[in-house]
């Protein structure tokens, strides 16, 4: 017998708790959309120079994505990850707005554009919600 065959006659414990599968479904598909959309694309390979010279709504899309990912994924080991998060929330800034920042952000600071677009939008982000706020 194949071990799929074996794990079929397994039997399993009726007092067990069955896990509600449905209740964790959006964070299935939420995780598998983020491997996807970061695996398959080349958004990592994005630099400051390209993310300038993008068309505005490609522009704004990647932005207002990398920001909501920084916001929403909670990084234990950021200790400014509350205060920045509060910041941009509250801030309920467009996406066009946030783009107009990151690029002044990068016009300023010129040493970024051949590195990660994502690099010059975290350090924008900091700039834009600096601490004491």
């Amino acid at each position: 017998m194949d071990f799929l065959g074996q794990m079929n006659q397994i039997e399993h414990d009726p007092n067990e708790p069955k896990i509600d599968r449905q209740n964790y479904g959006w964070l299935y598909r939420r995780a598998l959309i983020l491997v996807a959309a970061f695996w398959s694309s080349p958004s990592l390979a994005l630099t400051a120079s390209e993310l300038i010279q993008a068309n505005r709504q490609f522009g704004s899309g990647y932005v207002l994505g990398a920001i909501e990912y920084r916001v929403t994924v909670v990084d234990a080991d950021n200790p400014d990850f509350y205060r920045i998060r509060n910041c941009i929330m509250s801030s309920n800034a467009k996406s066009g707005t946030l783009l107009d920042v990151v690029r002044r952000y990068i016009e300023r600071h010129p040493e970024t554009l051949p590195m990660p677009a994502i690099g010059a939008i975290i350090k924008a982000t900091n700039e834009m919600c600096p601490t004491g706020q």
